[in-house]
């Protein structure tokens, strides 16, 4: 029954400027009370209304410590925006043992 849905909108109104074609992300939900789905769209907001780059990055295994995947790192360079460092998530990771060259791929 559609009674039983659900709807809250919430918005960056920066979003809707930087983005003027972005279209609405819409969400069915069976949550018991209004307030749930608030709460629902406030945080699905705060994921999908930031800006997030992708980056590969290439280092020496000698020059990093053990990194896995999912792992988050930290990130500090003169370039791209990161001067102050920025916090990233490790997507994927591949080495090269006989040259001790690793690649990552960093999403934040």
């Amino acid at each position: 029954c559609s009674s039983d849905l659900r709807q809250y909108t919430a918005e960056i109104p920066a979003n809707l400027m930087k983005h003027p074609l972005g279209t609405t992300l819409e969400m069915d939900s069976y949550l018991i009370v209004r307030d749930g789905a608030n709460e629902l769209a406030e945080r699905m907001l705060s994921i999908h209304g930031v800006d997030r780059e992708r980056y590969n990055l290439s280092a020496r295994m000698d020059d990093l410590p053990s990194i896995d995947l999912n792992a988050v790192v930290s990130v500090q360079t003169n370039r791209f925006g990161l001067d102050s460092g920025k916090l990233l998530r490790v997507l994927g990771l591949q080495t090269d043992h006989r040259t001790r060259a690793l690649e990552l791929i960093l999403w934040g």
